[in-house]
């Protein structure tokens, strides 16, 4: 905000509101309190009108006796409101005194006395590997910490609503004041509104196609979409992971710093601590989990596995076993962080192992007869040939066209790029029988081939079955049309 002070006698204090300001600034030492002077610093304000006027003096400004401006544009509270006159927002005084200055975006004064929760969209298409199809996301105000709990369905809303509360009161000591919600007929049933009314708590709904006003946890929601999103593409995991993506999207959000708390951490916000980050590694990579088989001493003592998160419950790690595909919680790993199970090009050769391809060998072509000479009363007559020059059709003239007759040679030949040394001896058995396999062209070629006389019996039974031909004497004079 920026305080007005014309020359004259009469001076105006009315402040003017600017969202875009980088501090408080007003034209008048007097204004200030507990001030300190600023003149060895070279720091200086552009003014509206284009000129620059130096810092004389740093200090506090009070509003009233409750509000005070300093150094506080970052932590986001509002603290009036501002009416707009001749294209300003001055602030208005009355507001400052009024209890209806909070907003969705302000900050409770303590932990605990406002949650917000907001149920996912769904069912999602892909149920997780347990099933669940939905999950809620439950939001405190205060130290913005995030919990989110996934749900075979919208019935499992209460119990977990029932289990977040006394999970506040047993580990904080606390009671929970206030929760908004949206409208979704989960939170507006009599049995939950029972429960709030039954524990003291204050139940808010946001008005109908009004999102905004549960702005923060929507938000919310989104950004951890998003960073489930991203966690998924780099991993390269198939749909069903997408909840162990949302529960470690979350595991990250609580931990990473905020310009809302001061640059601290949920977590820290929360309980007091700083995290660690020491135990923090990249979801989707391949560790090797120790094992104690029994009985062999020459098994192996590690299994391939996929990391998939962090337990809530043990000290340790959710992991899968790429083989057994069962899921587990290890603490001695060793991970591998730039290797990802999933990102693999999968092996073709068990697919095409099942394919029973008969691969048919030529028969060798009978020798040629050996030509007779010519008789001498019989000389033959000479071949004659054609003048007229030979010219490719006008239709393949958009094309690059190379027969034995022609003189084009391909410049870059497939066969110099294309190497078959990395099938599988299946799939290259498999991709030969495509070349093999040679359509006869006319009846006398295919009448060679059992499978063709086979084929050639099934239709013309068919075309008997259907009654598509009738058999009738030809016409005098008429000549039959030919059929493949």
């Amino acid at each position: 905000m920026a305080g007005i002070v014309p020359p004259s006698s009469n001076i105006d204090t009315r402040w003017i509101l600017d969202t875009g300001a980088n501090d408080h600034i007003v034209g008048r030492h007097g204004f200030l309190g507990n001030f300190k002077s600023y003149a060895t610093a070279t720091g200086s304000i552009q003014l509206p009108n284009g000129s620059t006027t130096k810092i004389t003096n740093l200090g506090s400004m009070y509003l009233n006796k409750a509000i005070t401006l300093s150094n506080d544009l970052s932590s986001g509270r509002i603290m009036g409101i501002g009416k707009e006159s001749h294209g300003l927002y001055y602030l208005d005084n009355s507001s400052l005194q009024s209890s209806n200055v909070s907003t969705p975006s302000t900050l409770p004064a303590s932990q605990f006395q406002l949650y917000r929760s907001s149920l996912s969209a769904g069912p999602f298409n892909t149920p997780t590997h347990h099933g669940k199809r939905f999950f809620i996301t439950i939001v405190d105000d205060f130290t913005r910490s995030t919990w989110v709990y996934l749900m075979h369905s919208k019935l499992d809303v209460l119990p977990l609503i029932k289990r977040f509360l006394i999970f506040i009161k047993t580990q904080f000591s606390a009671d929970v004041k206030t929760i908004r919600t949206d409208n979704a007929m989960e939170f507006c049933q009599q049995e939950c509104s029972a429960i709030f009314h039954s524990l003291g708590i204050l139940h808010q709904r946001s008005c109908p196609y009004t999102p905004q006003q549960n702005g923060l946890v929507e938000r919310k929601h989104r950004h951890i979409l998003n960073i489930a999103r991203s966690l998924m593409f780099q991993a390269s995991f198939p749909t069903p992971y997408w909840g162990f993506c949302v529960l470690a999207s979350v595991y990250i959000i609580n931990r990473t710093p905020t310009p809302l708390l001061s640059n601290k951490t949920p977590f820290e916000a929360l309980f007091g601590s700083s995290p660690s980050y020491s135990h923090l590694r990249v979801l989707g990579c391949l560790c090797y989990v120790s094992t104690l088989p029994k009985g062999d001493k020459f098994a192996p003592r590690a299994s391939a596995c996929v990391f998939l998160g962090y337990s809530s419950n043990q000290k340790g790690y959710k992991v899968q076993d790429l083989t057994t595909k069962r899921f587990f919680v290890s603490r001695d790993i060793v991970f591998h962080e730039d290797i990802f199970p999933f990102s693999r090009v999968p092996d073709i050769q068990p697919i095409f192992s099942i394919l029973d391809v008969p691969i048919p060998i030529p028969e060798p072509l009978p020798p040629p007869p050996h030509p007779q000479a010519p008789s001498p009363d019989h000389v033959p007559c000479p071949t004659r040939h054609s003048t007229r020059i030979s010219r490719p059709p006008i239709r393949s003239h958009d094309y690059i066209c190379s027969n034995s007759h022609s003189s084009f040679s391909c410049t870059h030949s497939l066969s110099n790029y294309v190497q078959y040394t990395g099938l599988s001896h299946d799939y290259r058995a498999f991709l030969s029988s495509f070349s093999a396999i040679k359509e006869p062209s006319t009846y006398h070629e295919a009448i060679l081939d059992p499978r063709w006389q086979h084929a050639m019996d099934l239709e013309l039974q068919a075309l008997a079955s259907n009654h598509t031909w009738e058999i009738v004497d030809l016409p005098q004079g008429k000549i039959p049309i030919a059929n493949k």
